[in-house]
């Protein structure tokens, strides 16, 4: 699966707005153990477990966009639709913030 987030940022804002957005997802969905780490300048992993799996997504930052990657075990994938509009709201909510200079410290 993968899923475009447009967005109007600079490239090092764009990734500040990222790395917002997982700490604050990972912070806010504590009890699926998230751990996120920059795998590349421009790609970012995040690991966490959702009914006894372990699943591993990616967030990529292009020109003009955020790509949200994952492999979806075909148990999980009717979960895949509500749970990429969700990332996708998160992400947005942290590029607005972003746009108004509302951003915390660096991931």
């Amino acid at each position: 699966m993968q899923h475009r987030i447009p967005h109007d940022l600079s490239d090092d804002l764009a990734k500040a707005a990222v790395g917002a957005a997982i700490r604050s997802y990972a912070e806010r969905f504590e009890k699926y153990h998230v751990t996120a780490s920059w795998v590349t300048e421009q790609r970012a992993s995040i690991k966490f477990n959702v009914k006894g799996k372990a699943l591993e997504g990616f967030l990529s930052l292009t020109a003009g966009a955020v790509v949200f990657e994952m492999d979806v075990p075909l148990l999980l994938r009717p979960f895949s639709g509500p749970a990429t509009a969700k990332i996708e709201e998160h992400v947005q909510r942290w590029i607005q913030r972003a746009k108004d200079g509302e951003l915390p410290g660096d991931m």
